[in-house]
């Protein structure tokens, strides 16, 4: 059977779980980054180990399991990321807090990513910003793990620590250092809202890495911005990804924590998305 004829059985199988062009778009990750086949292998014979190898696939995808999962890799600001289930899938409104970042970053700043799960924020920074000088914290030792691994893909020094930063006892390791640039994308999602959520993010993403308790939803952004007015050099920036009902919210906690400068801004879909901070002493 030719290879374009196994692409559209794929695409008919998992198109009743998604859109056509979401299920367009996974068959093309699928051959392009687990069978390093494009469209000029179409009429090329599919080997009978590869089509074990895709009946394995489509059962993974039918069961709601992430493409992302299945393929191992996604696309992050025109980069490859390495992803399983130890990490969130990045999302593509974290492109864009990376894109606010960088309009501020100068040269040779230091940066301290806190939960970088897969490494893309810390990473594409360091790649779009190579004199910077980059921390990354993650909770999780399997986390930092593929972080780890995507640094060294992409060719990229980043100094990762295993650190729980709400355990404030723990922010002793960095003494008298200052940061230009506290950067998070930390757990938004309300546990409340779990209900709602597709399968194959609700089933599959990291828990930890996703949900906050109904009754104090910005549990991290106050830990943080309490970290951040500690360690942020004066005239540094914060910024954050949020949750959308709650910008109003987090423009308030910043502006009683003291912090100048605050915006609040929208991502591509119109959605309160991220804020930004700067500490004036």
């Amino acid at each position: 059977m030719t290879t374009q004829k196994v692409f559209e059985q794929l695409y008919m199988e998992i198109a009743a779980l998604y859109s056509h062009t979401e299920a367009q778009l996974i068959s093309r990750y699928v051959f392009q980054d687990v069978f390093q086949m494009t469209h000029h292998d179409i009429n090329k014979e599919f080997s009978q180990e590869n089509s074990e190898k895709l009946m394995s696939i489509q059962e993974r995808l039918l069961n709601h399991e992430p493409w992302q999962h299945v393929v191992g890799l996604v696309d992050f600001y025109g980069m490859k990321f390495h992803v399983s289930p130890d990490v969130l899938i990045p999302r593509p409104e974290t492109e864009e807090l990376v894109a606010l970042v960088l309009e501020s970053l100068l040269p040779q700043q230091s940066v301290l990513d806190i939960g970088t799960g897969s490494g893309c924020i810390p990473i594409v920074l360091k790649k779009e910003a190579p004199d910077s000088n980059i921390t990354s914290l993650d909770i999780s030792p399997d986390a930092l793990a593929m972080a780890r691994k995507n640094a060294e893909k992409h060719h990229v020094d980043i100094d990762f620590k295993e650190l729980d930063i709400r355990d404030q006892d723990l922010w002793k390791i960095f003494k008298d250092q200052k940061f230009d640039v506290v950067v998070s994308n930390p757990p938004y999602v309300l546990e409340s809202e779990k209900s709602n959520m597709d399968a194959h993010v609700a089933d599959f993403d990291p828990a930890l890495a996703l949900f906050v308790p109904d009754q104090d939803p910005l549990l991290f952004y106050k830990t943080i911005s309490e970290f951040a007015l500690q360690f942020l050099a004066d005239g540094g920036h914060l910024f954050f990804e949020i949750h959308q009902d709650f910008g109003s919210e987090m423009k308030e906690l910043l502006e009683i924590k003291g912090f100048k400068d605050i915006e609040v801004k929208k991502d591509l879909s119109g959605n309160d998305r991220f804020v930004m901070a700067r500490v004036s002493r």
